[in-house]
């Protein structure tokens, strides 16, 4: 899972691949085209460091109505992150706005929080990162009733 690029699958309910693609470092980017396999699916994808979802990753799977985003990936220590979000009704989504709205206001409050006790030496910044991914999407689902947020370690 420790790669240099990112690979992004979908499935469809059966767990049977339709569709992947490799990209950078950064991303994996879908043209209109192949953004088709989407709607329905569920989309999974790489994250170096373990990190959760992005911003945009949410924004994604709400705008082309994903069943599921799922991410994955290896922390510092090599233990294997997974992460889902999905809609707890299927094709009901909160609007894209309101959760990235919920996001920034969440990440202002907590973010300043892992700073300082990663500065006080308390804590290593790429376990600080995980736990506010945690706690941002554990809060945005929270306010937003049509979203299930799930994070394991497996």
């Amino acid at each position: 899972m420790n790669r240099k690029t990112k690979k992004a699958f979908i499935l469809d309910d059966k767990g049977n691949v339709i569709y992947e693609k490799g990209g950078n470092y950064n991303r994996v980017q879908f043209n209109l085209e192949e953004a088709k396999y989407f709607k329905g699916n569920i989309f999974i994808h790489d994250h170096p460091g373990a990190s959760s979802f992005s911003n945009n990753d949410i924004d994604v799977m709400i705008r082309y109505r994903m069943k599921e985003m799922r991410a994955i990936g290896v922390d510092y220590q090599g233990n294997m992150h997974k992460y889902i979000m999905k809609s707890r009704t299927p094709g009901i989504y909160p609007k894209g706005v309101k959760i990235s709205k919920d996001y920034d206001v969440v990440f202002k409050g907590r973010y300043s929080h892992y700073e300082k006790i990663y500065f006080d030496g308390k804590i290593q910044w790429p376990e600080a990162a995980i736990k506010l991914g945690n706690e941002l999407w554990t809060e945005v689902a929270r306010r937003n009733k049509e979203l299930i947020y799930i994070s394991e370690v497996i």
